[in-house]
């Protein structure tokens, strides 16, 4: 998952009662945006539009996310720009208010007093925002257009765990979390290593990612429910986490298998700069199309990462010559369903 930094917003209610002569005929729609001031792009600003409303008072319940990868622990310097607009179908939509509120994590003295819940204008002090926490504020008056806005921010840095996402065992079950699932064994990397050498490294995102276990992939996409069940039914079930992985009580097993088909070995995530309606799923990653994988025995199409035939190194010290028709090296690839080392 690429090392990211988060803003989720959700804009609740915008009041234009206030503004000289709106009208029940008024149709307002909102332009969100979030600049993190980026050195070396100052002037960036990741901008999403609102559905279009109808009255003076107008109800929208969209949640957005914004996103950066320049300091993506830090909360220095981000703004959240607001644009009110009046929808004309034969002429301009004329800007109806326009405020920037801006964000703090509280560690910075010098932006002056933090503000939590209750601001008068957007312009007045800066959001204090604590990781995971979600802020609500209420009626806020954008500049002296008379439009008030009620909406609630939160701040995701980019190694923040939501609470209520701690695996069952701190080295968790394979498949259920924790530990044994932060990447492939030790073991299997030292193999590697000492057959191969340098060759024997596994494939890794160029850039600035991490591996992500299954209770922290949970809590980026923000299941909790989700989470306990797989839990309860999975890594706490006394069977399972400790022969769901194991092999079958049987004296002789004759694996019968095809190999060497472009497979897939995994997906590099990213997350998403989006907008959802209330109701809608909100699925926060996404693959990252613009990950790119720096490894003889992988490529990498759209953020899905997939073994090559004939190119990937495995370890497998019992294979046969026979199954990779080479009996000094071992490069070989899936069955296009599983990867080689599922089979």
């Amino acid at each position: 998952v690429r090392q990211q930094a988060a803003v989720l917003v959700e804009l609740l209610q915008v009041d234009c009662g206030g503004v000289d002569g709106v009208g029940e005929s008024f149709e307002p729609y909102a332009i969100l945006a979030v600049s993190n001031f980026n050195p070396h792009r100052a002037d960036e600003w990741q901008g999403l539009t609102s559905d279009v409303k109808r009255g003076p008072v107008a109800e929208f319940n969209e949640l957005y996310q914004f996103c950066w990868d320049h300091e993506p622990d830090e909360l220095s310097a981000v703004e959240l720009r607001l644009k009110i607009k009046d929808e004309h179908e034969l002429a301009r939509d004329p800007v109806i208010a326009e405020a920037i509120f801006r964000l703090s994590s509280g560690d910075e003295p010098e932006q002056g007093p933090a503000i939590n819940g209750h601001l008068e204008r957007a312009e007045a002090a800066p959001v204090q925002l604590q990781p995971g926490e979600w802020i609500r504020i209420e009626g806020a008056a954008l500049g002296a257009s008379g439009v008030k806005v009620t909406l609630r921010i939160c701040w995701l840095p980019a190694e923040h765990c939501r609470p209520g996402f701690t695996p069952a065992s701190p080295d968790g079950a394979s498949g259920c979390g924790g530990r044994a699932d932060s990447g492939t064994s030790l073991e299997k990397q030292a193999v590697m290593v000492a057959a191969w050498g340098e060759d024997g490294s596994e494939w890794c995102p160029d850039g600035a990612y991490v591996p992500c276990s299954t209770e922290k992939m949970f809590s980026l996409e923000d299941m909790e429910d989700e989470f306990k069940v797989w839990q309860e039914h999975y890594a706490m079930d006394p069977i399972f986490s400790k022969l769901g992985t194991a092999a079958p009580p049987l004296r002789t097993v004759l694996p019968i298998y095809g190999v060497n088909k472009p497979t897939m070995a995994g997906v590099i995530y990213r997350r998403r700069v989006a907008r959802w309606r209330q109701g809608e799923r909100t699925c926060y990653l996404e693959p990252d199309k613009d990950a790119t994988v720096t490894h003889t025995g992988y490529e990498v199409v759209d953020g899905i990462v997939n073994e090559l035939p004939k190119r990937t190194l495995q370890a497998d010290p019992t294979a046969s010559s026979i199954e990779v028709g080479c009996t000094e090296c071992l490069r070989v690839s899936g069955d296009r369903t599983v990867p080689y080392q599922s089979l």
